[in-house]
């Protein structure tokens, strides 16, 4: 990613300076990475599926109001 749109914000950049996470302060729930985590167990990779299952469990408790 060389341009983000308004309101997000670049997080991780690779080495020849592209962005390759961003998010957003407006809407917490966004997060955007450029590589698979899925495939790298290592801290960030974890936290990124643990915000995201605690997303998710969030919204089924609230759809089942």
């Amino acid at each position: 990613i060389k341009l983000l749109g308004e309101g997000l914000l670049p997080s991780v950049f690779a080495p020849d300076g592209l962005i390759e996470a961003f998010y957003s302060e407006k809407y917490p729930n966004i997060i955007a990475v450029q590589w698979h985590p899925e495939k790298e167990m290592n801290i960030v990779s974890k936290r990124i599926f643990s915000d995201f299952h605690a997303l998710c469990k969030s919204y089924a408790e609230r759809q089942s109001l």
